[in-house]
C-alpha cells in the first residue's frame, strides 16, 4: 500500500498511523544486541546508502539520518570505529558488515513501542522517510 492510501485510509477511519523507519528498527535490535558505538546501513542506489550512527543509548536508539556514498563511509568507518549493521550483505564493506534479519516480533515491538508512546504520524506531514531529514555527505556527481 503506498503512503499517500494508507494516510488516507487513517483519515478516513480517524485511527492514528505509525511510520516505521527502516534504520530505526536496525538500531533497535543491534542496540539489543550489543557493544556501542555502531553504524546502521540501508542501501540507497548503486555505491550509495543511508547510514546512523549510534554512540549512546539514546532514548528509542534514535539517530540523525544521513545519506553517503560507500567510499566516504569507509572513511568515517576509519574515523570513528564501530559495528556495522545492515539488512542485507554490503558489497563495498565485506565480511565486516553484520547483517540483521529483522521478524515480525521485531516489527510488533516497535510499533507497541510507538502505541506505549503516542507516537503517531501527522497526516498532513506524513513523508517517506528518506525524504525528511536527510544530510548529505558527499555531492555525487553524474
Amino acid at each position: 500500500i503506498s503512503l499517500s492510501t494508507a494516510k488516507g485510509l487513517a483519515y478516513t477511519f480517524q485511527v492514528p498511523m505509525i511510520l516505521l523507519n527502516k534504520l530505526h528498527l536496525l538500531n533497535e535490535i543491534a542496540g539489543r544486541m550489543g557493544p556501542l558505538p555502531f553504524y546502521t546501513l540501508v542501501p540507497a542506489r548503486t555505491n550509495e546508502y543511508f547510514y546512523a550512527y549510534v554512540e549512546e543509548a539514546t532514548l528509542g536508539w534514535q539517530a540523525e539520518t544521513c545519506w553517503i556514498q560507500a567510499d566516504a563511509l569507509q572513511e568515517l568507518c576509519l574515523q570513528k570505529p564501530g559495528i556495522l549493521y545492515s539488512d542485507k550483505l554490503v558489497p563495498e564493506f565485506g565480511h565486516s558488515v553484520r547483517v540483521l534479519e529483522p521478524s515480525w516480533q521485531d516489527y510488533q515491538q516497535l510499533i507497541l513501542k510507538h502505541l506505549e508512546q503516542k507516537q503517531f504520524a501527522d497526516l498532513f506531514h506524513a513523508e517517506p522517510y528518506y525524504l525528511k531529514k536527510v544530510f548529505i555527505n558527499k555531492i555525487n556527481k553524474l
